[in-house]
């Protein structure tokens, strides 16, 4: 998942939003990868929760705040199969990082 730099606007915005919805309020995180010391996480606000849809990953991602990576080497884990239709909905309607068509460019790591 990319997210926008944290110098930026949508950056602040997101980490804002991670700020609300995780911080004091993760009951349960899943590692889904470490690359070089890199952790990729699902943060869940609710212990015990098991849909990926429920995430605040998934939050990010329909508030426009983040966008899934698009590579083929990079393998998807079966569980986020619903963050892309989440995101297409974010894309439609223009929202966050969407609103100029959606090309992420430079700004997003």
């Amino acid at each position: 998942m990319k997210t926008p730099k944290g110098s930026s606007d949508q950056g602040q915005e997101a980490a804002k939003l991670i700020q609300d919805f995780a911080l004091d309020t993760v009951s349960d995180v899943i590692v889904v990868d470490n690359w070089e010391g890199i952790l990729q996480v699902v943060l869940f606000p609710t212990k015990g929760e098991k849909d990926w849809s429920k995430s605040v990953n998934a939050r990010l991602i329909e508030s426009g705040l983040a966008a899934l990576r698009s590579s083929e080497d990079e393998e998807i884990p079966d569980e986020a199969s619903k963050w892309f239709d989440i995101q297409e909905e974010a894309r439609e309607n223009q929202v966050g990082i969407w609103q100029y068509g959606g090309d992420l460019g430079e700004d997003y790591e």
